[in-house]
């Protein structure tokens, strides 16, 4: 399910937060003023944890235009990952 959150600043800060294989994707102006955006999903639908522990899920940065013609641009001039 695709949910769009009105947003007309010019940076944002996009946040996914991992427990296990739950994630939780936030949102914000700045690191400090981050929003959740819809519920807790879980990763174990693209996991093979249970049987060898080899494939499943990766980290990254995407950004689409759900099949649709765009000159949009998206870019990235930093990545932070924090393991815990």
């Amino acid at each position: 399910m695709t949910k769009q959150v009105p947003y007309n600043k010019q940076d944002v800060y996009l946040k996914v937060e991992a427990k296990g294989l739950d994630v939780n994707f936030s949102f914000g102006e700045t690191s400090e003023k981050m929003i959740n955006i819809g519920v807790i999903q879980s990763l174990e639908v693209i996991s093979d944890n249970k049987f060898n522990k080899f494939n499943g899920p990766g980290i990254g940065v995407y950004a689409t235009s759900n099949g649709k013609p765009s000159k949009n641009e998206a870019s990235y001039d930093w990545f932070e990952y924090k393991a815990q």
